[in-house]
């Protein structure tokens, strides 16, 4: 089963990483290149009609250093920005850096970064691990699980994709489509931390 996942799964974003996804609707262009920004609650495709969507769910999973992990990880922060790339895909790596630094510049306001590897089903992988140590992001990376690709990841059709969401794993914000510099990743980091934060 794993390996039918990982299989269908990798050549779904080796089609779409770095490209424009068009499968999910109301997709409005953020600048002149492939970048996108999608509002899962005006989708076609949503995953609920209220607000408080669970967008992982419940799941089991291991980090890349071999730590086996559950949803509780949302609870370590106001605010988890999961960052879903590939061991293959440029512009997920290209933005790796400006991740790692946010992760260090907001972790004591209230944010934390994490990781998850579309095309790694086990810890440990080389090639992941030397992607991490060359961008320095070193901030908690999940490897793919059926659990993960089951609730959630089987929808994503283009990487790097960036979902926020609360304590409790729920949908926060807006999902990001394609990759941003270290301005544009602050600017929406404030914002969302902001609305969260004075809703608390």
């Amino acid at each position: 089963m794993k390996k039918i996942i990982m299989i269908f799964f990798t050549t779904i974003l080796l089609a779409g990483c770095g490209q424009k996804s068009t499968e999910i609707s109301s997709v409005s262009d953020t600048n002149e290149n492939t970048e996108e920004i999608v509002d899962i609650s005006a989708t076609e495709n949503t995953l609920s009609e209220e607000n408080n969507i669970t967008i992982f769910g419940e799941f089991t999973s291991y980090t890349q250093s071999g730590e086996e992990i559950t949803q509780s990880i949302f609870e370590n922060a106001d605010i988890t920005m999961v960052n879903i790339w590939g061991t293959f895909c440029n512009p997920c790596i290209e933005e790796m850096p400006y991740l790692a630094e946010i992760s260090k510049e907001y972790e004591q306001k209230g944010l934390q970064v994490v990781g998850m590897i579309s095309d790694v089903i086990e810890p440990n992988d080389a090639t992941a691990q030397e992607i991490i140590n060359l961008t320095g992001a070193d901030y908690t990376h999940i490897v793919l699980s059926e659990d993960l690709y089951n609730n959630f990841l089987y929808q994503i059709q283009s990487i790097p994709t960036t979902i926020f969401v609360d304590k409790n794993g729920n949908w926060v914000g807006e999902i990001v489509i394609g990759a941003r510099d270290k301005q544009q990743w602050t600017a929406i980091v404030e914002e969302i931390l902001k609305e969260v934060q004075d809703n608390a």
